[in-house]
């Protein structure tokens, strides 16, 4: 038990509680999501089971990938790719002209 300076001590300052997964119980990981056990109760890998579960007990089809929307940035013709090869032809010859 150490005695800081402002007069807090040791004890005060660490965490007194971890918490933990209410499924599986690590302590870590990347996002807390909810569960039965409430909000922000289960890990990650658990609360991605937990709703697959929940959904299917509901009939509900598994939940589907939304199509993402091609606004032809992805597509070599696109305008906006035209423009940046363009202009990455422009700063080239600039620099060759400016090294000649």
């Amino acid at each position: 038990n150490i005695k800081y300076p402002d007069g807090i001590s040791s004890e005060e300052t660490q965490p007194t509680e971890v918490k933990r997964c209410a499924d599986c119980g690590p302590s870590k990981t990347p996002l807390w999501r909810g569960g039965p056990a409430g909000p922000k109760s289960l890990c990650n890998a658990c609360g991605i089971r937990s709703r697959k579960k929940r959904r299917a007990i509901m009939g509900l089809k598994p939940e589907e990938k939304k199509p993402r929307k091609n606004n032809g940035g992805g597509r070599l013709g696109s305008p906006l790719h035209q423009r940046l090869i363009a202009l990455g032809r422009e700063v080239m010859r600039q620099r060759s002209t400016v090294d000649n």
